[in-house]
């Protein structure tokens, strides 16, 4: 989360009912790339690399489309977040096959984790 979306969490929290025993969040859009093995520059070697990034779904479609952008743009707030090898790796496993989900609104911690589709 940015400092934006933790100010007004603060100020206007995400509550379920009273009498629910589960967590509201807002909805979550998530991707994931994987590589088996990437060569760094510099002749590092780096096996599994796999990169999460999740946004929530409204932060997406005002962006229009966020991480599905192709180009720099898109990806800037992902690249932005490593320092050097680990963002050129990022840079390496955006162009590769990307693998999305939509987290549901309401999670219960402890038995249905994620609402996935």
């Amino acid at each position: 989360m940015d400092k934006r979306q933790l100010q007004e969490l603060r100020v206007r929290p995400v509550s379920a009912s009273g009498n629910s025993h589960r967590t509201l969040m807002p909805a979550l859009s998530m991707r994931l790339w994987y590589a088996p093995h990437i060569e760094l520059p510099g002749g590092q070697l780096l096996k599994g690399a796999t990169l999460v990034a999740i946004r929530p779904s409204e932060d997406v479609l005002r962006e229009g489309g966020g991480i599905e952008v192709a180009g720099p743009t898109g990806a800037s707030w992902i690249l932005d977040a490593f320092e050097e090898p680990y963002r050129t790796a990022a840079q390496v496993l955006l162009k590769r096959r990307t693998y999305k989900r939509q987290l549901q609104r309401a999670l219960h911690f402890g038995e249905d984790m994620m609402g996935c589709y």
